[in-house]
């Protein structure tokens, strides 16, 4: 009596590799999922950064749009609110409807993100990312460029929590005495 089939000891080794081929895709799955993430954080950080860029350009060019010189954009009703520029500490920055705000130092705030993917300091969950600014008259590469006095530095830094480790992106740029 000749029987066709598979004996037990073909079907266990037939899952083992089939189960074997399913982990390795699934494990090579998931990789790619964590990779996107961590790129999709590190832009989202990378925007963040550019536009506290933006808004400190923005501060500077309503100085110039209301008729003030440059000496006004350091004063404490622009950039030195809160003693920002001249006692080089960070300062958080925001913008929300309507202004461009630079906040006490608070570098435990999170960034919040409303309905509509919009970050800002008032409104909104909290998200993972954290943002200040560090202001310095004359500071880094001013002196080859311009005058320390006709130049400012500015330091922009995000930072995050990513699967239990602290990630950190940062923006130097600097705007000048144009007027």
């Amino acid at each position: 009596m000749n029987k066709k089939g598979f004996t037990l000891l073909e079907t266990l080794f037939a899952l083992v590799i089939v189960s074997t081929g399913f982990f390795s895709v699934f494990s090579l799955a998931q990789t790619g999922i964590r990779a996107t993430n961590a790129s999709i954080n590190r832009l989202i950080a990378a925007n963040l950064a550019q536009e506290g860029v933006e808004i400190i350009r923005n501060i500077r060019d309503s100085v110039y749009v209301a008729g003030d010189d440059w000496n006004a954009v350091a004063n404490p009703g622009h950039l030195d609110k809160h003693n920002c520029l001249t006692n080089h500490k960070n300062c958080r920055i925001s913008i929300e409807p309507g202004s461009n705000q630079l906040l006490d130092e608070d570098n435990s705030a999170y960034l919040k993100i409303d309905a509509n993917g919009k970050y800002s300091y008032s409104s909104g969950d909290n998200s993972i990312f954290r943002r200040w600014v560090n202001l310095t008259q004359g500071g880094g590469i001013c002196n080859q460029i311009a005058t320390s006095t006709d130049c400012i530095e500015i330091d922009v830094t995000i930072s995050w929590q990513e699967k239990g480790r602290n990630q950190d992106l940062e923006v130097e740029d600097y705007i000048y005495n144009w007027y």
